[in-house]
Protein backbone atom coordinates (compact mmCIF):
# COMPACT_ATOMS: atom_id res chain seq x y z
CA UNK A 1 0.00 0.00 0.00
CA UNK A 2 1.69 3.34 -1.28
CA UNK A 3 1.33 5.92 1.54
CA UNK A 4 0.01 9.44 0.43
CA UNK A 5 2.52 12.42 2.19
CA UNK A 6 0.10 14.70 3.78
CA UNK A 7 -0.22 17.65 4.76
CA UNK A 8 3.11 18.99 3.11
CA UNK A 9 1.85 22.56 2.82
CA UNK A 10 0.71 24.95 5.93
CA UNK A 11 -2.38 24.71 4.71
CA UNK A 12 -2.55 20.74 4.07
CA UNK A 13 -0.52 20.22 7.58
CA UNK A 14 -3.76 22.63 9.11
CA UNK A 15 -6.33 20.91 8.09
CA UNK A 16 -4.84 17.38 8.78
CA UNK A 17 -4.29 18.81 12.30
CA UNK A 18 -7.50 19.93 12.95
CA UNK A 19 -8.73 16.67 11.34
CA UNK A 20 -6.70 14.17 13.34
CA UNK A 21 -7.66 16.59 16.96
CA UNK A 22 -11.65 15.73 15.97
CA UNK A 23 -11.52 12.18 14.83
CA UNK A 24 -8.37 10.44 15.76
CA UNK A 25 -9.75 8.61 18.82
CA UNK A 26 -12.04 6.99 17.11
CA UNK A 27 -11.08 3.98 14.95
CA UNK A 28 -12.99 4.40 11.60
CA UNK A 29 -10.22 7.66 11.47
CA UNK A 30 -7.43 5.08 10.86
CA UNK A 31 -9.15 2.93 8.41
CA UNK A 32 -10.54 6.01 6.89
CA UNK A 33 -6.77 6.48 6.22
CA UNK A 34 -6.28 3.23 5.09
CA UNK A 35 -8.84 3.73 2.79
CA UNK A 36 -7.50 7.19 1.18
CA UNK A 37 -4.46 5.44 0.78
CA UNK A 38 -5.35 2.52 -1.13
CA UNK A 39 -7.14 4.78 -3.71
CA UNK A 40 -10.81 3.67 -2.59
CA UNK A 41 -11.75 7.60 -2.82
CA UNK A 42 -13.02 7.81 -6.25
CA UNK A 43 -14.98 10.64 -8.62
CA UNK A 44 -13.77 13.15 -6.23
CA UNK A 45 -15.54 16.58 -6.90
CA UNK A 46 -16.00 20.15 -5.47
CA UNK A 47 -18.27 23.40 -6.16
CA UNK A 48 -17.22 25.95 -3.61
CA UNK A 49 -18.05 24.75 -0.34
CA UNK A 50 -19.43 21.34 -1.14
CA UNK A 51 -17.59 18.33 -1.81
CA UNK A 52 -18.24 14.84 -2.90
CA UNK A 53 -16.39 11.50 -3.77
CA UNK A 54 -17.77 8.29 -3.81
CA UNK A 55 -15.79 5.66 -1.88
CA UNK A 56 -15.25 2.11 -2.54
CA UNK A 57 -16.37 0.24 0.60
CA UNK A 58 -16.37 -3.65 1.87
CA UNK A 59 -20.52 -3.82 0.71
CA UNK A 60 -20.21 -1.90 -2.59
CA UNK A 61 -19.77 1.65 -3.20
CA UNK A 62 -20.90 4.58 -1.00
CA UNK A 63 -22.11 8.44 -1.69
CA UNK A 64 -20.10 11.07 0.62
CA UNK A 65 -20.13 14.57 0.81
CA UNK A 66 -19.31 17.27 2.87
CA UNK A 67 -20.27 20.81 2.72
CA UNK A 68 -18.90 23.60 4.67
CA UNK A 69 -20.95 26.66 6.47
CA UNK A 70 -21.11 29.15 4.09
CA UNK A 71 -20.35 32.36 6.17
CA UNK A 72 -21.18 35.31 3.58
CA UNK A 73 -19.71 37.88 6.08
CA UNK A 74 -16.05 35.59 6.58
CA UNK A 75 -15.41 35.51 2.75
CA UNK A 76 -16.29 39.05 2.57
CA UNK A 77 -13.68 40.00 5.03
CA UNK A 78 -10.97 37.28 3.66
CA UNK A 79 -11.51 39.49 -0.07
CA UNK A 80 -11.06 43.06 1.60
CA UNK A 81 -7.90 41.51 3.95
CA UNK A 82 -5.96 39.87 -0.02
CA UNK A 83 -7.87 43.42 -1.82
CA UNK A 84 -5.82 45.65 1.17
CA UNK A 85 -2.87 44.00 1.48
CA UNK A 86 -0.33 43.62 -1.11
CA UNK A 87 2.02 41.27 0.30
CA UNK A 88 -1.09 39.04 0.88
CA UNK A 89 -1.97 38.94 -2.32
CA UNK A 90 1.40 38.05 -3.94
CA UNK A 91 2.21 34.94 -1.41
CA UNK A 92 -1.48 34.11 -2.54
CA UNK A 93 -0.33 34.22 -6.13
CA UNK A 94 2.32 32.23 -5.87
CA UNK A 95 0.19 29.43 -4.66
CA UNK A 96 0.90 29.85 -0.70
CA UNK A 97 -1.02 31.11 2.19
CA UNK A 98 1.20 32.28 4.65
CA UNK A 99 1.19 31.85 8.63
CA UNK A 100 0.13 35.50 9.18
CA UNK A 101 -2.85 34.71 7.10
CA UNK A 102 -3.69 32.12 9.48
CA UNK A 103 -3.07 34.23 12.35
CA UNK A 104 -5.55 37.41 10.67
CA UNK A 105 -8.04 34.88 10.42
CA UNK A 106 -7.93 33.58 13.47
CA UNK A 107 -7.93 37.72 15.48
CA UNK A 108 -11.14 37.96 13.14
CA UNK A 109 -12.26 34.78 14.69
CA UNK A 110 -12.86 33.47 10.59
CA UNK A 111 -13.06 29.62 11.12
CA UNK A 112 -11.25 28.16 7.61
CA UNK A 113 -11.38 24.54 8.97
CA UNK A 114 -13.37 22.31 10.43
CA UNK A 115 -14.62 22.46 14.06
CA UNK A 116 -16.72 21.52 16.91
CA UNK A 117 -18.00 24.06 19.48
CA UNK A 118 -19.52 22.34 22.43
CA UNK A 119 -22.35 24.90 24.09
CA UNK A 120 -24.78 23.98 26.98
CA UNK A 121 -28.37 24.63 26.10
CA UNK A 122 -30.30 24.02 29.63
CA UNK A 123 -29.53 21.21 31.30
CA UNK A 124 -28.22 19.54 28.18
CA UNK A 125 -24.83 19.46 26.42
CA UNK A 126 -24.53 19.78 22.57
CA UNK A 127 -21.92 19.93 19.74
CA UNK A 128 -22.34 22.32 17.29
CA UNK A 129 -20.65 21.63 14.01
CA UNK A 130 -19.44 24.15 10.90
CA UNK A 131 -20.22 21.39 8.52
CA UNK A 132 -22.95 19.02 7.43
CA UNK A 133 -21.71 15.27 5.67
CA UNK A 134 -23.20 12.51 4.88
CA UNK A 135 -22.58 9.02 3.88
CA UNK A 136 -25.03 6.29 1.69
CA UNK A 137 -23.03 3.77 4.25
CA UNK A 138 -25.27 2.19 6.98
CA UNK A 139 -22.18 3.40 9.46
CA UNK A 140 -23.24 6.69 8.81
CA UNK A 141 -25.33 8.21 11.89
CA UNK A 142 -23.77 11.32 12.78
CA UNK A 143 -21.66 14.33 10.92
CA UNK A 144 -20.11 14.56 14.40
CA UNK A 145 -18.69 11.35 14.27
CA UNK A 146 -17.84 10.15 10.50
CA UNK A 147 -17.52 6.59 9.11
CA UNK A 148 -14.31 5.18 7.71
CA UNK A 149 -15.80 6.34 4.50
CA UNK A 150 -16.19 10.21 5.25
CA UNK A 151 -12.85 9.78 7.03
CA UNK A 152 -11.02 8.74 3.55
CA UNK A 153 -13.08 11.73 2.00
CA UNK A 154 -11.78 14.18 4.74
CA UNK A 155 -8.11 12.31 3.63
CA UNK A 156 -8.32 13.21 0.35
CA UNK A 157 -9.54 17.26 0.78
CA UNK A 158 -5.93 17.05 2.76
CA UNK A 159 -4.46 15.73 -0.50
CA UNK A 160 -6.69 17.99 -2.86
CA UNK A 161 -5.42 21.49 -0.19
CA UNK A 162 -1.60 20.43 -0.94
CA UNK A 163 -2.11 20.39 -4.36
CA UNK A 164 -1.50 23.65 -6.74
CA UNK A 165 -4.66 23.02 -8.10
CA UNK A 166 -6.22 24.56 -4.64
CA UNK A 167 -4.25 27.90 -4.65
CA UNK A 168 -4.54 28.06 -8.58
CA UNK A 169 -8.14 28.41 -8.34
CA UNK A 170 -7.51 30.49 -5.78
CA UNK A 171 -5.56 33.10 -8.03
CA UNK A 172 -8.58 32.75 -10.46
CA UNK A 173 -10.57 34.25 -8.25
CA UNK A 174 -8.20 36.88 -6.98
CA UNK A 175 -7.72 37.73 -11.24
CA UNK A 176 -11.88 38.01 -11.32
CA UNK A 177 -11.65 40.62 -8.48
CA UNK A 178 -9.78 43.18 -10.13
CA UNK A 179 -10.82 42.57 -13.83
Amino acid sequence: MARIKLGTTLSGSLWLEHITDLFSLDGRFARGKTYFNKGYVKKFSFDGSFVEAGVKGSYGNYQTHFEFDNDEDAKRKIIDYFQSNPMAQSSLLNGELTESFFDWCKSENITLFITRKHIIQGIRHRSVLNYEASCSCYDFYDAGSPCKHLNALLFALCAEIDTPIIPYQIRQQVRLLYN
